[in-house]
């Protein structure tokens, strides 16, 4: 099992590495629709995997992020893919989302936690499966010139949203695996890009 992890993270981040740097003032000629959708769908299985590394009667209490829970990063993640589909459609289509938000992370964070508070593992699963595969369904609509022109806020392309989104599973699979002391490369232990701290 710790091969095939090793395997899809190397991968997901060799993919990351196509389609390039998320803050460029020109984006790269490496950086495609096609390159962002394979590379969103590798950090997902990376993260599939390293959360199939985590035995499952420990998935709803061994902290595996700060005071977070293997459970309290899938519902984390499922939340804020519903954030990145509503930012994508506002992108695609200039209709501002009228998603509560507050920019003040820490206590935004602890809102979405309180609400997913009674649910089920079962749940967050489903929901953080659905959620993702919203922001593909997206993506696979968008041409190629929309992905990669110029927009209003909040990311100003399409491009830099889909790399945020890419970015915050690879992130969270990483400190994963660094947490429960999964014995890997350095580099598949840690994660650093620029919507990351």
């Amino acid at each position: 099992m710790l091969e095939t992890i090793k395997l899809a993270a190397k991968h997901s981040r060799t993919m990351r590495l196509m389609i390039g740097p998320a803050n460029e003032a020109v984006i790269p000629q490496t950086a495609s629709k096609q390159a962002m959708i394979a590379a969103i769908e590798a950090a997902e299985l990376d993260m599939h995997l390293t959360v199939g590394g985590i035995p499952v009667e420990k998935r709803m209490d061994l902290l595996v992020c700060g005071e977070w829970t293997t459970r309290d990063v899938i519902a984390h993640l499922a939340d804020w893919d519903v954030y990145f589909a509503a930012w994508l459609e506002q992108l695609c289509t200039g209709k501002p989302n009228e998603l509560y938000f507050d920019h003040d992370e820490h206590r935004f964070n602890e809102w979405l936690q309180q609400q997913r508070k009674s649910q089920t593992w079962e749940q967050l699963w489903n929901d953080f499966q659905i959620n993702r595969q919203a922001i593909l369904d997206r993506l696979r609509t968008v041409s190629e010139n929309e992905f990669l022109s110029k927009k209003e806020a909040p990311f100003g392309t399409i491009y830099h949203c889909a790399w945020s989104a890419l970015e915050h599973y690879l992130d969270h699979s990483s400190g994963i695996r660094r947490e429960i002391g999964m014995a890997l490369p350095k580099e598949l232990l840690h994660f650093q890009g620029p919507y990351t701290e």
